[in-house]
């Protein structure tokens, strides 16, 4: 997984100050200044709000095992990922870190290493969040690869 030099160099809070929000529009990347590291901090951990309140529009829908088995209404994305983004990860959260690693080695087992790939995860005891960019892919053939692991028997 990569990221930009820059980010690599900057807090969250710092590429938050240095982004000129007003670029981001309904589903924009999440700017490549902000980081994409583990941490218990959401921001630190490359989801800043000012991104999912202008990328994620009310009409984007959140995939879950149930939409995906059409037996829940969709939920939409800005509420939910805001909520998740509102608190950082309790250190002693065993479930978050564990989830985290798993989406990360997910990730990582199922993206070719040839394709530039950011991607970003963020575990807390309101939820995953997990955002995924990669070159010449997708993101809707990519979201089948990351979930078939998670929701199968042995996943």
């Amino acid at each position: 997984m990569s990221s930009s030099t820059g980010a690599a160099h900057l807090s969250g809070a710092e590429a938050v100050r240095e982004i000129d929000w007003t670029t981001v529009g309904p589903m924009s990347p999440i700017p490549t200044l902000m980081p994409s590291r583990s941490s218990n901090d959401p921001l630190e951990a490359g989801f800043a709000p000012q991104w999912a309140e202008r990328a994620l529009a009310e009409s984007a829908a959140v995939p879950s095992t149930a939409r995906l088995q059409r037996t829940e209404p969709p939920v939409l994305a800005m509420p939910l990922a805001l909520k998740i983004m509102s608190q950082n990860r309790n250190p002693q959260d065993h479930w978050a870190y564990a989830v985290e690693q798993h989406l990360r080695e997910v990730i990582r087992s199922t993206i070719e290493p040839e394709h530039a790939t950011t991607a970003r995860v963020f575990c807390n005891a309101l939820g995953c969040l997990c955002y995924l960019e990669r070159d010449h892919s997708e993101v809707g053939a990519i979201i089948p690869s990351i979930l078939e692991p998670l929701i199968s028997r042995d996943g």
